[in-house]
């Protein structure tokens, strides 16, 4: 009995220090993916003077890709054209989902708590008309 109430206070614990640092490297290869992902989208871009529907999917497509629905991803992207030497702008904002092991049990899902992947590109547009 006395080791089934010791496996029940101590197995929690042993749960949370085994897949932390496995979550922790998750969501950080989660962010190199989106950061990819933007700078990619951005070169594309930029010879086209604004982000098309076609860069938009890619997007899209790559995020789906790595666990993402498109409802949870914000876009802010560049979408009027830009002109040579103007620049073309994006950034994608992403859930980090993969924190904590326990999830809603114990911790809230609140962005102040566990702030979204944000990344941002700029590249100077290389469309001439």
């Amino acid at each position: 009995m006395k080791e089934i109430i010791l496996f029940t206070i101590v197995f929690p614990f042993l749960l949370y220090f085994s897949f932390t640092p496995i979550l922790n490297d998750l969501e950080n290869a989660r962010g190199k993916i989106i950061q990819g992902t933007i700078y990619k989208a951005t070169e594309k871009a930029a010879l086209d003077g604004y982000y098309t529907e076609e860069n938009k999917e890619e997007i899209y497509t790559q995020l789906e890709e790595i666990g993402y629905e498109r409802d949870e991803v914000e876009l802010r992207l560049t979408e009027d054209m830009k002109m040579r030497g103007e620049y073309v702008e994006g950034t994608i904002t992403a859930p980090n989902k993969y924190t904590f092991i326990f999830g809603g049990l114990i911790a809230s899902d609140s962005e102040e708590e566990n702030p979204p992947h944000v990344r941002s590109s700029a590249r100077m547009s290389e469309f001439v008309n």
